[in-house]
């Protein structure tokens, strides 16, 4: 049997979540729609190579994340890709930087470069 995913036909982008943490409350806050940039960057790590996927968002998402950030501070918010939570930050303060960056993949370079191809395409309709 597989389980029901209940977020599978839900956008990629930026959910608030419940207090754990654990579930996907409401819309996005942040979708692809709100990209203007994107690339991987990398640092060393001791002896491996962390990978992190660098957004940049225009004018609405920025703002949209930055009241989104602020409303949030002390919460998680999650980043959902293809259905499944990529990334779960606590919020520390509003972000108003319009920048964002998703470091959860230690070492898995292809892992990494497959999200970002995937998100690249669809920022750019060629999904």
């Amino acid at each position: 049997l597989t389980a029901c995913n209940p977020n599978r036909n839900r956008p990629d982008g930026w959910y608030a979540t419940s207090p754990d943490g654990q579930q996907i409350a409401g819309e996005p806050f942040v979708t692809v729609s709100d990209f203007c940039g994107i690339r991987v960057d990398s640092v060393r790590s001791g002896d491996s190579m962390q990978y992190e996927i660098v957004v940049s968002l225009n004018a609405d998402g920025a703002a949209r994340f930055g009241e989104a950030t602020e409303a949030n501070a002390g919460r998680f918010i999650a980043f959902l890709y293809e259905g499944g939570i990529i990334a779960r930050p606590m919020v520390n303060m509003r972000n108003d930087g319009g920048r964002f960056s998703i470091t959860t993949f230690l070492g898995d370079r292809d892992r990494t470069f497959g999200i970002y191809e995937g998100l690249e395409s669809r920022m750019n309709g060629t999904e």
